[in-house]
């Protein structure tokens, strides 16, 4: 028995439930909900490991604390999400290795309801006033004055584009200024100088990586082995990752509402709605927040 037709006050209701919550709401025709094309995003101040322990990662915006570092992703919708913080130093983790006197991460999506092909999604991370002292190395291993990084995803022409941006300044190894130009090698010079060069490396620096799919920016990447003294093994510190990505074609999502019965579909999904998949096929609202996904059943339609 079809029951699709006896539920408008259930269909009214489900929507009033997605302006008050914000979120994505989906209704299932079937046993499971296959996922509309969408921007992802992250940003992260720290990721810090110590002897190949997980990650760990004081401040976050959308994302779950103590991911690895790189272009995956922990949540599958981009939303909007700012956190802040001032000094790091004693977060739980970091055991007074690393320092701040002010850090911020932010994530956007613009506009948050309607379809990702006219969503612009961004992420950034800002540092002030880094200092990382690591394992047995001096006190002032590494101090610099700002880190800004920016992501950004959007569409251009029905295609994703995306770009990224890395900014690093005021930088002093152990207490002598360098200048940008240069860096890598007066950072090697110095090392070397120090006896650091076999037990300390930097691997990233302002580094963006792009793909078709998204881009991930990196603007330091600090590595320490374990010849440094620290307790077992390696230090690995990432600083100010954000990234961006599609999944699926956030493009060219499905068209809203083929389903309109005024052109011969089953009027299944209401107007707003995107129809996923095709066997159980869900009618699913593009909208997003910080929690989540709302799901409702509605009864099935065969």
């Amino acid at each position: 028995m079809n029951h699709v037709r006896s539920v408008p006050s259930f269909l009214a209701l489900a929507f009033a439930l997605v302006v008050s919550l914000g979120t994505s709401l989906v209704f299932a025709s079937g046993a499971s909900a296959a996922e509309a094309p969408s921007f992802q995003c992250r940003a992260s101040a720290l990721a810090l490991s110590i002897t190949d322990q997980p990650y760990v990662e004081p401040l976050v915006a959308n994302g779950i604390k103590g991911s690895v570092p790189g272009p995956t992703f922990d949540k599958a919708l981009c939303t909007n999400d700012e956190q802040g913080a001032g000094d790091l130093t004693n977060s739980a983790g970091l055991q007074g290795l690393i320092g701040t006197t002010a850090a911020k991460v932010k994530t956007t999506i613009t506009p948050e309801l309607g379809s990702s092909a006219a969503q612009t999604a961004t992420a950034s991370t800002e540092i002030t006033d880094l200092d990382v002292r690591l394992g047995a190395t001096p006190s002032q291993l590494l101090q610099v004055g700002a880190v800004q990084a920016s992501a950004t995803g959007r569409c251009v022409n029905g295609k994703a584009e995306f770009t990224g941006t890395s900014q690093i300044t005021n930088i002093r190894l152990l207490g002598v200024p360098i200048t940008l130009d240069g860096l890598l090698q007066g950072i090697q010079n110095l090392l070397d100088q120090t006896g650091l060069s076999a037990v300390a490396k930097i691997t990233a620096l302002n580094q963006v990586t792009k793909t078709a799919d998204g881009v991930t920016v990196t603007p330091l990447r600090i590595q320490v082995l374990s010849g440094a003294g620290s307790p077992g093994g390696v230090i690995d510190l990432t600083v100010g990752e954000t990234k961006i990505a599609q999944r699926g074609n956030a493009c060219n999502p499905p068209a809203q509402n083929p389903d309109d019965p005024n052109t011969g579909g089953d009027g299944i999904c209401p107007v707003g709605s995107i129809p996923v998949g095709q066997g159980p096929r869900v009618c699913q609202i593009p909208a997003t927040d910080r929690y989540g996904l709302v799901v409702i059943g509605v009864p099935n339609s065969t």
